[in-house]
């Protein structure tokens, strides 16, 4: 039993955030990835030190810049990941903010094209378009990033309330609070890059720091999302050791 995972949103682009060899292997988080900066991780991929990661279709990226994803080639590019580096260990379906049925169509054929796809239910569609979900063997639950925490944590009881024990990811419920009230699959954080970026170190007790010290510091971030990862299973291991053995 593994559950919940806590993967860090990684955004491999400069500075001490570009790739994490600078780590030890013991400490090597998992991250979610986003096709959004495929390139920037294409070039340092190998070298990047994690457990393991996990593919996301950049849609809300592609939204906000105006870049649709072309579902053929992100379909294809996760083929090709998935049969080359073993580290990769789920693929989210490409969503369609606001549209729930071309969701669930993007799902489906990226199921045919041999991907099998995580979709994604969205804070504020019909539920009944989560019922629709209850055939994947995992279902992602997102659109809730920038809401209120209390929003939030509503959402995710609802959902629970009406799918669980299905396997749920819960997009940016990386919150501590979130992460310990729910027998969540997964989740991810995206929290910490702003930390790497900007200085806000939650292994400092939320102060700022100089960035010249990234490294460093990023080491001790990447160990307050491990703890939290660790109290997390240790909380919900007998829930899933009887969810497993029925």
């Amino acid at each position: 039993m593994t559950e919940p995972t806590l993967y860090l949103a990684h955004v491999p682009l400069a500075g001490p955030q570009e790739t994490l060899d600078i780590i030890d292997h013991d400490c090597a988080p998992p991250l979610l990835i986003s096709y959004a900066f495929n390139k920037d991780w294409d070039r340092v991929r190998e070298r990047t030190r994690c457990r393991e990661w996990v593919l996301d279709s950049g849609a809300f990226t592609a939204l906000s810049q105006g870049k649709p994803v072309d579902l053929a080639k992100f379909t294809e590019y996760a083929r090709a990941m998935q049969a080359t580096d073993a580290r990769l260990r789920a693929v989210f379906a490409l969503d369609v903010i606001g549209d729930p049925v071309a969701t669930l169509r993007n799902t489906e054929r990226m199921w045919e094209a041999g991907v099998q796809a995580v979709p994604c239910f969205h804070l504020g569609s019909d539920w009944k378009h989560l019922d629709e979900l209850r055939r994947y063997p995992r279902i992602a639950i997102g659109g809730a990033a920038r809401r209120h925490p209390g929003v939030k944590e509503q959402f995710a009881r609802e959902v629970f309330r009406r799918v669980w024990p299905k396997r749920i990811h819960g997009f940016g419920f990386g919150a501590r609070r979130l992460v310990l009230g729910f027998p969540w699959h997964s989740v991810d954080a995206s929290s910490w890059s702003v930390a790497v970026r900007y200085g806000g170190w939650l292994a400092c007790g939320k102060r700022r720091a100089r960035i010249a010290d990234g490294c460093r510091l990023m080491h001790g971030e990447i160990g307050v999302y491990a703890r939290l990862e660790r109290e997390a299973r240790t909380k919900w291991r007998s829930t899933w050791e009887a969810i497993d053995v029925a």
